[in-house]
């Protein structure tokens, strides 16, 4: 089937937008696993786990966790496998960076109430400052006490892996070694936007788009003509 040139101009056109629509908007957001020691269905061990407890316990304790990206993302969310045994209901979440492999300077902070007794559930919270965690640099997670008299529980991470980790019984975070607590991290690669070279590239292209389909029909008419 012959196309009129109306018609292949038109064609041609589309095309070549497409093209470069597509070029721009190659780069699109993709969720990743930072960091997780939770199984199938964010599980982990609901027996036992690392005690969160406040000063007025008799038993001060906060407990922090590390994890170090593969690759430069931004935080999407935590999610953390904890519990209330008794007191005020309500732990404080820290993002942290590294101080010597310890807990360093808050990156950004969550406190989370209303935890489940028993067996607790997974608390998930949400980034709100788009942070960038970079390839290779060690991070910290930590959970202290939400009120002076708060007993809560962080679990244990699915299969009781160990390994190094923080606590910190009163006197700031030192290094130890065990079962480490359960801990899923979540980032998103970076959104490709179209910087101005590329929109200048647009307006560039859609004039010739249309200078190519007006000569093509001028062409066609005059050969018309002389036909």
């Amino acid at each position: 089937m012959r196309l009129s040139a109306k018609a292949s101009s038109l064609l041609l056109g589309t095309g070549l937008l497409v093209v470069v629509f597509g070029t721009l908007g190659a780069g699109v957001a993709s969720a990743d696993i930072i960091f997780n020691n939770l199984g199938p269905s964010d599980s982990y061990d609901t027996t036992t786990g690392h005690t969160i407890s406040g000063p007025g316990t008799g038993s001060f304790a906060s407990v922090g966790e590390p994890f170090i990206p593969a690759s430069t993302l931004t935080l999407s969310d935590l999610s953390l496998p904890l519990g209330i045994s008794s007191g005020t209901n309500s732990v404080v979440v820290d993002l942290t960076n590294d101080a010597s492999d310890l807990p360093g300077t808050t990156l950004e902070m969550w406190t989370i109430s209303g935890l489940a007794g028993g067996v607790g559930s997974v608390q998930t919270v949400t980034d709100a400052k788009d942070l960038t965690l970079s390839s290779g640099q060690r991070y910290w997670v930590t959970v202290a006490n939400g009120g002076n008299n708060t007993n809560a529980t962080w679990f244990n991470a699915f299969g009781d892996p160990t390994g190094s980790f923080a606590v910190d019984t009163g006197s700031g975070f030192g290094p130890t070694r065990g079962i480490l607590p359960g801990l899923k991290v979540e980032g998103a690669s970076a959104v490709s936007v179209p910087e101005p070279p590329a929109l200048a590239l647009i307006g560039s292209i859609v004039p010739g788009v249309l200078w190519l389909a007006r000569s093509r029909r001028r062409l066609a008419a005059a050969s018309r003509t002389r036909g």
